[in-house]
């Protein structure tokens, strides 16, 4: 049996638009979610790789020792 539920305010199809988890936890934190992690090499033109809300949480959890 399958069941489908619709939720309100929930809006099927495209989710381009849709925030993602990531990006919600990191607007709660303070953060934007579009931040982007500096160029590995001086003088680089690429922009680096998105900062994830899994990359902050790495840093916030303590260490094993």
């Amino acid at each position: 049996m399958h069941v489908q539920l619709y939720l309100p305010g929930h809006h099927g199809g495209d989710t381009r638009d849709s925030p993602s988890v990531s990006g919600l936890l990191m607007r709660a934190l303070g953060f934007a979610e579009n931040m982007r992690a500096a160029a590995r090499t001086a003088g680089s033109t690429n922009a680096g790789a998105r900062i994830t809300f899994a990359d902050v949480f790495s840093c916030m959890s303590p260490k094993p020792t």
